[in-house]
């Protein structure tokens, strides 16, 4: 297949907003789950530091919509031409990406970070050289699986979607134990009161029920954390 060219060195999103490298590592002025979709350049690889690593994927979900998806387009780290960019900082295949998929109980990383993404598919560009073998019929696909675990120059870019998983149950959990434990507004995906607002009604409309015991519960949790003005709307 062709490569899929993303804006280079940056973020762009659905909504008409980008962000460039520089502003990567900042916090993003974008409200949080508002984003549907993201395409991603090979920025991920160029970002050093393990927490700024976090950090944009932290900012990745919180600006998410449940169910976003985010495509990249990645350098594969066995290749030239990720070894030879000295800008390339930062290993990542698909594995990479899946360890931040929460249900795993060996893997404590998606619940620490407050994150949860699910690999939905993976597509390779091949290396000239073996994109010509493979269109030729000289190498089927099964050879160049093999050998392309144990050789270089074999896959030149990897395009990724990547779902953002967003369950509003889950959420409300988390809102009120972290109301719980810090006694002050619970707010760990950066959403803002409207937001938690939103967050409700969808609920009560889901349920076709009015307002339901889950909501009713969540904004006595916020009431106590001292969020008046989501709990003056949605407590009544």
């Amino acid at each position: 297949m062709q490569a899929q060219f993303f804006p280079a060195n940056g973020l762009v999103f659905s909504n008409g907003l980008a962000l460039s490298m520089s502003e990567l590592n900042k916090p993003w002025m974008i409200e949080a789950n508002t984003v549907e979709t993201l395409a991603i350049s090979d920025c991920l690889c160029r970002i050093d530091g393990l927490e700024n690593f976090y950090h944009v994927i932290k900012e990745l979900w919180r600006v998410a919509k449940a169910n976003a998806m985010i495509e990249m387009c990645l350098p594969h780290p066995r290749h030239d031409i990720f070894i030879s960019d000295p800008e390339y900082v930062r290993q990542i295949i698909p594995a990479t990406l899946q360890s931040f998929k929460r249900n795993d109980w060996q893997n404590p990383l998606p619940q620490r970070l407050g994150v949860d993404f699910i690999v939905l598919s993976v597509e390779v560009v091949l290396d000239q050289h073996w994109r010509t073998a493979f269109d030729s019929g000289a190498v089927t696909e099964a050879d160049i699986a093999q050998v392309a675990q144990q050789a270089a120059n074999v896959i030149e870019w990897q395009n990724i979607t990547w779902k953002v998983c967003k369950d509003i149950s889950v959420i409300d959990d988390e809102l009120k134990n972290d109301a719980i434990g810090r006694n002050e507004p619970a707010n760990p995906y950066g959403m803002t009161s409207s937001m938690l607002a939103q967050l409700i009604e969808q609920k009560a409309n889901l349920n076709n029920i009015g307002k339901t015991e889950e909501a009713k519960t969540l904004a006595s949790f916020l009431k106590k954390a001292g969020n008046m003005a989501l709990v003056s709307e949605h407590a009544n």
